[in-house]
């Protein structure tokens, strides 16, 4: 078979969720109408908005001419129909929002019903996915650890989604969906309960539990962290990428993982097999946990909002999608049409935090600037806006440059576990029953990221213990005055300067993020007079009172006439407000950046060679058609160009496609493939031109048109004569159809219509989505 395209006439729009059970936490007057089981869905302890406040309303309309406009309506999260048995109706829909963190993992949802369609979503009304499996806590925990760790038995895959090779032969123009269907994950499906731990695979609190706590006697390169490093193009994720690094490598050649591209070169994408391999746990914990307390049905419709960082990439962003594809796919949780998922919405990580703590402001008014700091496990982030309408409240664009820095609570545990090994570097004789030194301080950890570092302030020059059995105490030893260790016996004394040693560099690092946002915003004219800390290392008291004091030192420091507030939320409020935030914003997408295309989309092509009228086919390789004996480039056509500003529906002028096959062809195969590029570039040039490098293919289109030859709509062409007299080609058949793309929101679907000339059929349906092709924030 073969395949040649024809350019269309006409082209694009161009330009270049906890205790044993949940808890309500604002509960309405009709929350008793829920089953027994249901009627305590964890919230979000945000206060509930008052029914009224007019007087303020029209002070502030009176001083500055605009005002805060409090809600319309009283929130009642039970106004969701449910049937007899309790459970969800189907027209019920669930959006999911999804907080993918470095070090944690938060997912919050909220539940609408028809008539919530164009109504207001109030933070106490979305709830959070807890009972994490192995939390420690009862199952209060509002997140889940961001971790890994694989047995030796390597995994059952199919070929990764959105790859796919180009192939000649019939027999393998099979759709990628079939593929999919025979793929099997056995350990990744493992609910953490009982088997083989040899065999078994760990995710989240279970990990730093086998690791820290039973020592479990497994290889440390498949334990998996901060994978969310490997997409992120900055500098200070380096460090992380180093390490990460030679453990995907490891992975892929004991085939636990695949490997991405058509090539051994390290790429990004090799992290898509982890991140889905951790979300399939992750979102069949939440399905049974909507299931469990709200009634979900597999009639309930299901949307997805991902967080992302704000200086990702389209390629980045793309990874992430394709890996949450992966993982809707495989648990069966969330719509999915031909196999992608339906308008998936990505919102920046700082954007869905800030229309969080807007969503629970009471007095925060049009034209104000106020910043975020965002302080993971992994990162922290700091991104500056300006208020702009006062009904609702939403965010303008960012004032100066966002900044980050890898300095987030996880690497308290690297200086902790560094400054122990340090001050027992002497003490071998701990050393005993294959125990070592690290072994010995990483037994600690589990005790200090769980309890100490979450409850400690540095700057109160506190002291601590660890326990460190067998530890000789120095008066045991007779050491006194200079020689002393700080050692009692089976204890180590951590003094205020250990602490300081453990969490200054740290907070000094992020209070230099901060800085970086108050000095972009007065260059910019604007004035910050709020700081809103978030995160989960935005719960620990050393953090606080370390930026309380560095914003009145920052004040007097640049002559402030104006004292900077740091507005503090509540432990949960911190760990979930980015996954909140996107349901908050997946429920009202209105009001997003203009719908500029980052990536370009085009098909590939089989071009009759003309260097005359094509630049690209000027020394391009060229290759002769077996069936009619032309001679053809294969090039990319191109209709979705990087720049372009597209419509949220549009369906583009059809593609002519002309396939070629001998007569002796057992079927008529189509294929069609959909390729992706995330840099400006150009139609009808060669895949191996520098236009198109980094493009890669996201999907591929396959119609069986083999009716045609059965019932006589197409007829055998004989070989052609050339200009001698001589016979061209050999006696083949022609497929003509038209190859017509659509944008629909979010999604992109590409049809083959037969007959061709816009009048066809529809014989074959295929889409992906383009979320990661537009910026953050896009609806």
């Amino acid at each position: 078979m073969h395949t040649r395209g024809q350019q269309a006439s006409g082209s694009s729009p161009r330009g270049p969720m906890g205790i044993s059970k949940f808890q309500r936490l604002y509960p309405t007057k009709n929350s008793a109408s829920r089953a027994t089981d249901r009627r305590s869905t964890s919230r979000n302890n945000s206060p509930e908005p008052p029914v009224s406040r007019s007087t303020k309303m029209r002070s502030a309309t009176k001083s500055r001419g605009i005002y805060t406009s409090s809600p319309s309506r009283r929130p009642n999260p039970s106004n969701v129909s449910l049937s007899r048995a309790g459970h969800l109706d189907a027209s019920a829909k669930i959006i999911v929002g999804v907080d993918y963190g470095t070090t944690f993992t938060s997912i919050s949802y909220h539940i609408l019903s028809d008539e919530d369609d164009h109504t207001r979503v109030f933070p106490h009304e979305v709830g959070v996915i807890s009972e994490w499996p192995h939390d420690g806590f009862d199952g209060s925990k509002m997140h889940i650890p961001t971790e890994t760790w694989y047995s030796s038995v390597p995994k059952i895959r199919g070929r990764p989604v959105g790859q796919f090779e180009l192939s000649n032969s019939d027999s393998e123009s099979t759709s990628s969906d079939d593929e999919d269907l025979r793929a099997s994950r056995s350990s990744s499906s493992d609910s953490g309960q009982g088997g083989d731990d040899l065999a078994r695979f760990f995710w989240g609190y279970e990990v730093p539990y086998k690791k820290y706590v039973e020592l479990a006697p497994r290889s440390e390169h498949r334990r998996i962290e901060h994978v969310k490093s490997m997409l992120l193009r900055a500098e200070y994720a380096h460090d992380d990428q180093r390490e990460i690094r030679p453990r995907i490598d490891r992975l892929i050649a004991e085939k636990i993982i695949r490997k991405f591209g058509t090539t051994d070169v390290p790429k990004s994408q090799d992290a898509q097999d982890l991140i889905t391999d951790f979300l399939v746990p992750v979102l069949r914990h939440t399905r049974h946990q909507l299931i469990k307390h709200e009634g979900l049905t597999d009639q309930c419709s299901i949307s997805f909002v991902l967080t992302v960082p704000l200086i990702w990439d389209a390629t980045s962003l793309r990874i992430l999608q394709t890996a949450m594809e992966a993982a809707i796919r495989e648990t069966k949780f969330g719509t999915l049409r031909h196999g992608s998922v339906d308008n998936l919405f990505i919102i920046s990580e700082p954007e869905a935090a800030a229309t969080y703590l807007l969503g629970t402001s009471d007095d925060m008014l049009a034209g104000e600037t106020f910043t975020v700091l965002d302080c993971g496990g992994g990162t922290v982030d700091g991104t500056t806006y300006m208020v702009t309408n006062s009904y609702p409240l939403s965010l303008g664009a960012e004032v100066g440059q966002p900044g980050g820095d890898n300095c987030g609570a996880s690497y308290l545990n690297k200086n902790y576990a560094n400054l122990l090994l340090e001050r027992l570097a002497e003490e071998t004789y701990l050393e005993d029953n294959g125990r070592t030194l690290e072994a010995i301080v990483q037994g600690t950890i589990f005790t200090f990221e769980n309890f100490v570092k979450r409850s400690i302030d540095v700057t109160k020059n506190l002291s601590g213990r660890v326990k460190i059995d067998g530890l000789r105490g120095d008066r045991q030893r007779g050491l006194v005055g200079a020689a002393a260790k700080g050692f009692e016996d089976n204890v180590l004394i951590l003094s205020p300067a250990d602490y300081a040693a453990i969490f200054l560099p740290l907070l000094k690092r992020v209070a230099k993020v901060l800085e970086g946002q108050l000095e972009g915003a007065m260059m910019k004219g604007q004035q910050v007079k709020r700081v809103y800390l978030i995160g989960g290392f935005g719960a620990a008291p050393s953090l606080r009172s370390y930026l309380k004091n560095f914003l009145v030192q920052y004040a007097k420091k640049v002559n402030l006439s104006y004292p900077i507030q740091l507005i503090l939320s509540n432990k949960k409020t911190c760990v979930t407000a980015v996954s909140s935030g996107s349901v908050l914003r997946g429920a009202n997408l209105d009001g997003g950046p203009v719908r500029e295309a980052y990536s370009s989309y085009g098909f590939l092509r089989n071009e009759l060679y003309d260097p005359e009228q094509f630049m690209g086919h000027r020394n391009a390789e060229t290759f002769i058609d077996p069936c009619d004996g032309e001679q053809y480039v294969k090039v990319i056509h191109y209709f979705i160009h990087h720049g372009a500003v597209l419509p949220p529906m549009h369906t583009y002028r059809p593609l002519k496609s002309v396939h070629a096959f001998p007569i002796d062809s057992e079927r008529l195969l189509c294929d069609e493939y959909l390729y992706v590029n995330d840099k400006p570039t150009a139609s009808s040039y060669p895949l191996d031109h520098e236009y198109n490098n980094g493009a890669r293919i996201v999907g591929k289109l396959v119609s069986d048109m083999t009716f045609l030859r059965d019932d006589r709509l197409i007829r055998r062409r004989a070989p052609r004569l050339d200009a001698d007299g001589m016979k061209q080609g050999m006696a083949h058949y022609v497929v003509t159809f038209d190859l017509v793309a659509i944008i629909e929101c979010r999604n992109l679907r590409y049809e083959a219509r037969y007959p061709a000339n816009n009048s066809g059929k529809v014989q074959k349906t295929d889409q992906v989505c383009i979320a990661a092709a537009f910026k953050p924030g896009t609806g």
